[in-house]
């Protein structure tokens, strides 16, 4: 799977685009703290976003005993919604959980 310039990239590029920013912030992500992506656009958090849940459903030994939220920044996303979600993440609500804050780029 290539990219080639002036062409948007094919599926195959772009999930595998998704697996290395969802493996690279669940490997960086110390317990308490968040990671901040920066993707292309809506769809690309929305993709993120499913992987981590997927992650989230597996046997706690297999993702370290770590569960992940992600919070998506984004002018789709309500600003009331948005403030609830980073106030829930900022005051501990969730505990036990990596933050993972995915925003278009």
């Amino acid at each position: 799977a290539q990219c080639m310039p002036g062409r948007p990239p094919s599926a195959a590029v772009v999930d595998a685009q998704h697996e290395v920013a969802t493996s690279l912030a669940a490997a960086l992500a110390a317990d308490g703290q968040s990671v901040l992506i920066f993707v292309a656009g809506m769809s690309d958090i929305d993709a993120i976003a499913e992987r981590f849940d997927a992650i989230n459903l597996r046997p706690p030994e297999t993702r370290r005993h770590r569960r992940y939220q992600v919070v998506p920044i984004h002018s789709e996303v309500p600003f009331e919604e948005l403030l609830g979600s980073l106030a829930g993440a900022a005051s501990g609500e969730g505990a036990g959980e990596e933050g993972v804050e995915a925003a278009e780029g």
